[in-house]
């Protein structure tokens, strides 16, 4: 059963809300968002400044926090956060969940790792953004805390951060995604997948230039103790059958006789894709490769793909370059 106010309660929660600064200054209080009890909505999210030195200190703002460790800062710094009314936008697909906070001063001379903590109000896939100047873009990167309310990490440098998640729902694992075949050979022997069967996969993600990241992986066990596993992720422009081999992984331990062998674009082996039909939505392709061969020479993996795939992203891992 919902949550309901007494009706007794309304008159005074209104009297309430119109007390607030946002209700005086014409901001309909329907609008506001509240962190742990406290209206982060302007005006009341006006930029803070602090001075902190050597004995550490915090400075909150609206949910976010900047935590400064004792005998990170030589000497006194003013450091700031401020609330971004017009950020740059979000990275590619994604949607900002939480106010855009600036952390100053960029060139802090930090003798350690400080922690930033934004707020979110959605807990979908997504996770923590810091915007780039190289770039002039907001990219993800791992968040060290997460809870249902906020992003936390430890950075050497100030920036720009915020908490986003990615457009549109995605499905919570990799199960029973895509469906088809891969089918050629390595090594001169033949070879045949199934995507359908458990535990395998073929996915995508979209990418800017309307191109798609596509994974193919499939994992066979044909006889008690021996296993083959395929990994392949391509670059498709189904707009102009178009794309490019990123990496291929190959392992097998059939008959006893362990087999392995690697590409990864620009790095190691070499690999070429050719396109059939692309334009029903399904991924048919010709793989030809030479895999760097565990132990050294080539493994060579002819194979044809003919996958229906499905829209994925896999959660981004949490990681803590400060030790407890």
């Amino acid at each position: 059963m919902p949550n309901r106010v007494p009706r007794a309660s309304v008159p005074l929660v209104l009297a309430i809300l119109a007390t607030l600064p946002s209700a005086q200054a014409g901001v309909d209080p329907k609008d506001l968002i509240f962190e742990n009890g406290f209206e982060i909505s302007a005006p009341n999210c006006a930029p803070v400044q602090s001075t902190i030195g050597s004995e550490g200190g915090v400075l909150e703002l609206c949910g976010a926090k900047l935590e400064v460790p004792a005998n990170t800062v030589a000497q006194p710094v003013t450091f700031g956060i401020e609330r971004l009314d017009d950020p740059p936008p979000p990275p590619f697909d994604m949607s900002f969940v939480g106010p855009v906070f600036r952390f100053t001063p960029t060139d802090a001379p930090l003798q350690g790792p400080v922690s930033i903590t934004v707020p979110r109000n959605d807990t979908a896939r997504g996770g923590l953004v810091r915007f780039e100047p190289e770039f002039d873009a907001f990219i993800l990167i791992e968040a060290c805390g997460a809870t249902d309310t906020s992003l936390q990490q430890f950075q050497y440098a100030l920036n720009t951060f915020a908490a986003a998640r990615y457009v549109g729902d995605l499905p919570d694992n990799t199960t029973g995604l895509g469906d088809g075949t891969a089918t050629g050979t390595v090594d001169g022997g033949a070879r045949s997948y199934d995507v359908d069967e458990p535990g395998n996969y073929a996915i995508y993600e979209d990418r800017e230039d309307g191109s798609r990241l596509v994974t193919v992986s499939v994992l066979t066990s044909p006889s008690e103790g021996d296993f083959e596993s395929l990994r392949m992720n391509l670059v498709v422009d189904a707009a102009n059958a178009t794309g490019e081999v990123i990496q291929v992984e190959f392992l097998s331990s059939i008959g006893g006789n362990f087999v392995g062998g690697s590409y990864m674009v620009g790095i190691m082996g070499t690999a070429s894709i050719t396109f059939g039909d692309l334009g029903d939505g399904r991924v048919r392709a010709n793989v030809d490769a030479n895999l760097a061969r565990s132990g050294g020479g080539d493994l060579p993996l002819q194979m044809a793909l003919d996958v229906g795939v499905e829209r994925f992203i896999f959660p981004p891992s949490l990681s803590c370059p400060r030790p407890d």
